[in-house]
């Protein structure tokens, strides 16, 4: 049997899933057109995290690839949610992203 102990959603609506959640509630979207984005010379279509979001998270030390700081930041959040031991052999950590890790989200592109 599996439970869901915590989650987060990280999206460009929001930090968290209630953040999400309740932007995605409000009608809010955060999908716009995207010139020059991974050398397509039409515009894409998508929604991305705004410019200078990494450095906006709280306590994070060290030198992290973007990637690693979104996943530090989820991790976190989703690991103070939950009430199980994250270190016993009967817990299971489930990380996904829906992006395919496009750029390793690479704010430089």
């Amino acid at each position: 049997m599996a439970y869901v102990a915590a989650h987060n959603i990280f999206s460009p609506l929001g930090a968290t899933s209630a953040a999400t959640f309740a932007a995605v509630a409000a009608g809010r979207s955060a999908v716009a057109a995207h010139a020059g984005l991974l050398d397509y010379a039409e515009p894409v279509w998508a929604a991305r995290l705004p410019a200078g979001w990494a450095r906006a998270l709280p306590g994070i030390v060290g030198d992290f690839s973007p990637f690693e700081l979104l996943l530090i930041a989820s991790i976190r959040d989703a690991a103070s949610q939950a009430a199980v031991a994250l270190t016993s052999p009967r817990t299971v950590f489930v990380f996904a992203t829906t992006k395919g890790n496009i750029g390793l989200l690479d704010e430089a592109t």
